[in-house]
């Protein structure tokens, strides 16, 4: 570290020297002692581009920010990604370990890094943050691609620069900004180097924005060089490759975000989102469903995270009233050439959404007797009630352990409930919402008065 950084906040990265010289080495921009092929490799770790999406609302949305705006605009680079947040922003320190800790906790799920080493590398090669704190702190740092100057096989010089309010360059390093004044000016003039904006005034006016916010505070990325996963030319949306048969929250930005956090008549959305100029409309979970039945799931057993009492509760219902869904299904199975219908998307749309603390984790995961061959089965009233075709649950826990990724749920040893525990109990619940609920309303539907169960046995004594 610097010699002349405060004993109380030493800085975590060593300075790139080109000779031995320590005031050439305290002149160097910070650096990322890690391999340049690290942050790619953890990117590898999110299966799916939107999930990096997310990962970065998240850190908005746990940095106090009320809403995110995500945008899209040329440069010399070609197309820029723009995400802005108007949370309570980084100092020049909180920067540096976002940017450049690779340090990993012990407990699966838990990464000190805010997505910048993963997260960004699965939407974009390169990326630029920068950042205004309530006191004005202004900060930029810069995630660079690793085929520039800027990697080698052993590190990647990670330029970050830090300005006083309304002023030039910070002079003198402090306990929230560890950086030296020749460290920020040999940072700047690699940013204007390898960036989209090439002076510097081009690039204070981007923290105008941020500023001109109630609080004056916020963050803004930009991402460019983006992964070839991505159509930017998307009305209202950003876009995914994928199969001709993947569901909307699959292929499209704004409709996984629609459902990122659980909202409801009695939870109101937890933070807005506006994508290339249009607000998100959370899926409202209480008006999305119909013919809806909710259960509980109290687990015991040592090894989890909740507090102060582990619960799950989920709710069962379909897309439209039954009779509408039996209409659907009566008019679809006649149909042939039903591929991509409205028949198709009511009755293949099926599955239980898991999320963890209000937070996405599973989307649309078929409950077991969803996974039956439907195909010996033609009937309408069988489909629906024996295989649950069409029916959509929406779980919520507050107990197990998401994967790093959050797109799954880790295998935390000496846990006593894991998924498998919790999807036993969904498959049950939504056995019994089969036939406690849509069955007797079937029937009723079809015209069918149900047979009375027949009194069991008595016990021998």
């Amino acid at each position: 570290a610097p010699r002349d950084h405060t004993p109380s906040a030493p800085c975590p990265f060593a300075c790139m020297a080109a000779t031995s010289s320590s005031s050439e080495a305290r002149a160097s921009p910070p650096r990322l002692s890690v391999a340049p092929s690290a942050p790619q490799s953890n990117a590898q770790a999110r299966p799916h581009v939107l999930s990096a999406w997310a990962d970065l609302l998240d850190h908005s949305r746990e940095g106090g920010a009320r809403w995110v705006r995500i945008d899209v605009r040329s440069c010399s680079f070609g197309e820029l990604i723009e995400l802005t947040d108007n949370g309570s922003g980084l100092t020049e320190r909180a920067l540096l370990l976002s940017i450049g800790v690779m340090e990993r906790s012990h407990e699966v799920g838990q990464d000190r890094s805010v997505g910048s080493t993963s997260a960004i590398r699965r939407i974009a090669a390169d990326a630029l943050v920068l950042s205004v704190t309530a006191e004005g702190h202004r900060t930029v740092g810069f995630l660079p691609s690793p085929s520039t100057a800027l990697a080698t096989n052993e590190a990647t010089t990670v330029p970050q620069c830090s300005w006083e309010r309304d002023g030039p360059i910070l002079a003198v390093p402090a306990e929230t900004a560890p950086l030296t004044f020749a460290q920020r000016e040999e940072s700047l003039g690699a940013i204007l180097r390898s960036s989209p904006f090439r002076t510097e005034p081009d690039l204070l006016r981007e923290f105008e924005a941020l500023l001109a916010t109630p609080a004056g505070s916020g963050t803004k990325i930009f991402l460019w060089n983006v992964s070839e996963e991505l159509n930017l030319r998307g009305n209202h949306d950003i876009c995914v490759a994928a199969p001709p048969n993947a569901w909307p929250h699959e292929t499209s930005l704004r409709s996984f975000l629609e459902t990122l956090y659980y909202t409801d008549d009695d939870m109101p959305p937890a933070i807005k989102m506006i994508v290339k100029g249009s607000e998100v409309k959370p899926r409202n979970w209480t008006r999305f469903l119909c013919e809806q039945g909710t259960y509980t799931y109290r687990p015991s057993g040592g090894g989890m995270t909740a507090e102060p009492s582990p619960l799950a509760t989920v709710c069962f219902g379909y897309q439209v009233p039954l009779g509408k869904l039996v209409e659907e299904f009566s008019q679809g199975q006649a149909d042939t050439s039903n591929v991509g219908t409205r028949y198709e998307r009511l009755a293949n749309y099926m599955g239980v959404f898991y999320y963890h603390k209000d937070r996405l984790t599973m989307p649309l995961v078929p409950a077991s007797l969803q996974l039956k061959n439907s195909n010996q089965i033609q009937t309408t009233e069988l489909r629906i009630k024996a295989l649950g075709c069409g029916l959509i649950g929406v779980c919520r826990e507050n107990f197990l352990t998401q994967a790093h990724n959050k797109r799954e749920y880790a295998h935390v040893s000496g846990s006593a409930v894991k998924f498998d525990a919790l999807s036993f109990h969904v498959n049950q619940r939504m056995t019994k919402h089969l036939s406690d609920i849509v069955s007797p309303r079937l029937a009723a539907i079809l015209g069918k008065v149900p047979s009375r169960p027949q009194p069991a046995p008595s016990a021998p004594l």
